[in-house]
């Protein structure tokens, strides 16, 4: 039996740092809510998948090291959630949670809902259509 080996093309190693993809890669900036100087708010980008889980849980977490009483996860571009990105949206729960922070997500579409139902996360943390309603709900 004959193996053929293909070989890799191999790109010049540049000085460059090469520019981050698309939406994908940008980061979840805590942005504090001005009618309530107690919440933030971190809008999550339109895909949260494992190609971006870690630094999603890593931006909600540096969120709640700010001590915010409510932090906001916008969901609302978000339309495509998978098991990593809901592990990600549970550990950052779970850090607020023992921290006395409320976490609200606000979910705009039905397939990133579905999978937050099929992980039962959806009976853990509050849900809100926008952002408005995330930051009207009362503290509880």
């Amino acid at each position: 039996m004959v193996v053929a080996l293909q070989r890799r093309r191999v790109r010049p190693h540049s000085s460059r740092t090469p520019s981050p993809p698309g939406p994908r890669s940008r980061r979840g900036t805590p942005r504090r809510i001005a009618a309530d100087p107690r919440t933030l708010l971190v809008a999550l980008p339109a895909q949260l998948d494992e190609s971006n889980a870690a630094q999603v849980r890593a931006d909600l977490m540096a969120a709640a090291e700010l001590r915010p009483v409510v932090l906001i996860a916008d969901l609302s571009r978000t339309r495509w959630c998978d098991w990593a990105g809901a592990g990600a949206l549970a550990s950052a729960f779970g850090r607020a949670a023992g921290a006395g922070i409320q976490l609200r997500l606000v979910l705009t579409d039905d397939s990133v809902r579905r999978v937050l139902s099929l992980n039962g996360l959806d009976g853990l943390m509050p849900v809100y259509p926008d952002v408005a309603a995330a930051c009207a709900a009362p503290l509880g």
